[in-house]
């Protein structure tokens, strides 16, 4: 069926595959250890952070943009902040959205436990036990 819709390119269909397997969901322990590493790191960039995830006023494109901008000086960060980018991100450039859950939700979700919770984790687990 894939090799209808490229029109018989089988070089298409293989690029396109390969770029597929490169994307992974984000697990929920990633996400926990990317917002303790940046808390670790500075407070003041992580509630730089958290300000720019719960704008509602900006589209996809911008938050990132913005990301990307607090995390210029922190090469492994802005590595890894590129993971929590949609994998499509193109289609939503001029759409304005509640960006803290579409755009990273398990960042907003781990960012969320984080704040309330001492021990995210085990607060989790026993919330769902």
């Amino acid at each position: 069926m894939a090799k209808f819709t490229y029109g018989g390119h089988h070089s298409l269909f293989l690029d396109f595959n390969s770029l597929l397997s490169r994307w992974r969901p984000i697990t929920f322990e990633e996400t926990l250890s990317f917002v303790k590493k940046v808390k670790a790191r500075d407070h003041d960039l992580y509630l730089s952070l958290f300000a720019i995830l719960c704008q509602s006023d900006r589209t996809t494109h911008e938050v990132y943009e913005e990301l990307v901008l607090i995390f210029q000086n922190h090469d492994d960060l802005l590595e890894e902040i590129t993971r929590f980018r949609p994998p499509v991100m193109e289609r939503r450039i001029g759409r304005r959205c509640s960006l803290c859950w579409l755009l990273f939700p398990p960042l907003v979700i781990a960012l969320s436990f984080f704040i309330t919770c001492e021990k995210p984790l085990s607060c989790l687990l026993q919330n769902t036990a």
